[in-house]
């Protein structure tokens, strides 16, 4: 099976739940259309995590949440119904720059951008190669 079709057929069981636990009236086809429109509205869902997202809506919510609370919702747990992963604290123990390497910088890149040196030239007058 596909996993389009896969993923469909987990939001048409997903969402049926939701339903019925919401006491509104299941049609088949507005199911089938519903989960269609779920796959797309809910791109950002892992299949995996489909159940748990509904199982979630269902218990938290007092009533049937629309397409765009649900993206909220979605949006506001994103760390626990998507494959979030933190980003990697970068420390930098090097030294930045002081005030007067900057100036002589700019002052090298203003002498590139007018021709008077070489790109290659002020690199090795700033001694970085």
């Amino acid at each position: 099976m596909l996993e389009i079709e896969k993923r469909i057929n987990f939001f048409r069981a997903e969402i049926t739940k939701m339903l019925l636990s919401f006491n509104k009236p299941i049609q088949r086809p507005l199911v089938d259309q519903k989960a269609e429109l779920m796959a797309e509205t809910l791109e950002a869902l892992p299949t995996d995590k489909i159940k748990d997202f509904f199982k979630y809506i269902r218990t938290n919510e007092d009533s049937m949440p629309s397409d765009g609370v649900l993206r909220k919702i979605l949006s506001n747990n994103h760390k626990k119904f998507t494959n979030y992963t933190e980003e990697a604290q970068i420390e930098y123990k090097g030294e930045y720059p002081d005030e007067a390497w900057r100036k002589r910088f700019t002052n090298q890149v203003n002498r590139v951008i007018n021709g008077e040196i070489t790109s290659d030239e002020a690199k090795a007058e700033m001694g970085l190669i």
